[in-house]
């Protein structure tokens, strides 16, 4: 599939450049959605050159048919049609690491069958052709019947040069008491250990209810979990592989419903952000440790409800920039949309595009990035857990060459600096 072909409305250069004096302001410009068809129930992604041809590809998990689909990238943003695994019940969960350590990338994947939660991997022979190792229980559905697996990411937590698995929960009915889990990697192509721990009461969450960062400032990486309070449910692992809970002075504005962790002040510390859930909003935490403080600030993202996260240079000024899901619930809403927000590099974010994703009832929900047509910028990816769907924002960058506006160095902005900007993006991007 060629995703040039909905490109054509937006190649008319004058239409969104922003003029300041004589220079141009960056703008994010994407592609209309290119819209690949996986089947009712797609879910989480993993991006990664699954098939060792240099390229990133494209894994989706789906939630109803219990398949790993992998989409090929042709070097040029094209996907192949996707080649299915079947791997369970109900892929609700997905990361991508070097799972067995042998060089190239697997996955890891939660699995919800009728009986039991379970997490197992997905190992690569380096060419994109997976074989499953030993699943690992997680906990029966009997024992805790309000409870689904909702985040998984990786990290050697027990320091043994292998990434292990750690997971968080969701309930649908308000639980006072829930958990999280650790799976350690048992160097033998499955998880073994799994080790669990309580954090708190949760509700409802996002697909990124739990991170690492160090939010205690002992410089060692944390791990957290969000969950229906103000104060992050905070642990480590100690190299005998055992967890153990840590207290931090942090008191969040809101509830969490995902997070997400980057420098996004340029002080060299990780800084946090959060959405709240349906109603809720998008908010920066601000970390200093020179100064032995922490400030919150609300991030106009341009969504009513900020849903899924993600935090990625779109915009390529060396910076993270903010880009947000919303979940039109009602069709008198609107349209489901993803909102970008820029940062100035000092963490202040402002507003700067709306992306429809298609109709009512299509929920973006996980979101991911990479150059995927090879151009050396972010490309933006979201997947939809109810029509089935991946779609695929195309980014468009305003290249270097016609950043400054006044062309012919005449001292103003005119007619013929437009044409030439004209020009050159032709030149530098193509019809």
């Amino acid at each position: 599939m060629n995703h040039r072909s909905p490109w054509t409305k937006i190649i008319c250069m004058p239409l969104w450049i922003s003029l300041a004096g004589s220079s141009l302001q960056a703008e994010f410009l994407f592609s209309e959605c290119v819209f690949y068809e996986i089947g009712t129930g797609s879910g989480p992604l993993a991006i990664g050159d699954f098939d060792g041809d240099g390229d990133p590809d494209v894994v989706i998990g789906n939630v109803n048919f219990g398949t790993l689909s992998l989409f090929r990238n042709d070097g040029g943003g094209g996907l192949s049609a996707p080649v299915h695994f079947p791997a369970g019940t109900s892929i609700v969960a997905l990361f991508a690491e070097d799972w067995d350590g042998d060089g190239d990338l697997d996955l890891a994947f939660a699995d919800e069958d009728f009986f039991e939660k379970s997490i197992a991997m997905a190992l690569n022979d380096g060419k994109g052709d997976f074989r499953f190792g030993e699943r690992a229980k997680l906990f029966a559905v009997a024992d805790h019947p309000h409870l689904h697996l909702r985040g998984l990411i990786g990290a050697d937590l027990d320091r043994d040069g292998l990434p292990d698995a750690a997971l968080a929960c969701e309930s649908s009915q308000f639980v006072s008491d829930a958990f999280g889990l650790v799976a350690f990697n048992s160097g033998e192509g499955s998880f073994g250990e799994v080790s669990r721990f309580s954090i708190g009461p949760i509700g409802l969450s996002g697909p990124g209810n739990l991170i690492f960062g160090d939010f205690t400032g002992d410089g060692l990486e944390d791990l957290a979990f969000g969950n229906r309070t103000t104060e992050l449910a905070l642990f480590e692992a100690i190299p005998n592989g055992s967890i153990r809970s840590v207290s931090s002075a942090l008191t969040l504005p809101q509830a969490p419903a995902c997070l997400l962790s980057g420098d996004l002040d340029s002080n060299g510390e990780e800084d946090l952000v959060m959405t709240t859930g349906l109603g809720g909003q998008a908010w920066v935490v601000f970390f200093d440790s020179g100064a032995g403080s922490t400030r919150a600030e609300q991030v106009a993202t341009g969504a009513a409800r900020p849903g899924t996260p993600a935090l990625v240079d779109f915009d390529g000024d060396g910076d993270l920039d903010l880009a947000v899901t919303e979940s039109i619930l009602f069709p008198n809403l609107g349209k489901p949309s993803v909102f970008l927000a820029e940062n100035d590099g000092a963490g202040n974010f402002t507003s700067g595009l709306k992306l429809e994703f298609g109709e009512f009832p299509g929920i973006p929900e996980w979101m991911g990035a990479a150059d995927l047509d090879g151009d050396g910028d972010q490309d933006l990816l979201v997947s939809d857990r109810i029509e089935g769907k991946l779609g695929i924002y195309f980014n468009q960058i305003i290249p270097p060459t016609i950043r400054s506006a006044d062309l012919d160095n005449n001292g103003a902005v005119n007619l013929w600096d437009l044409l030439e900007i004209e020009k050159t993006w032709f030149t530098e991007t193509g019809p």
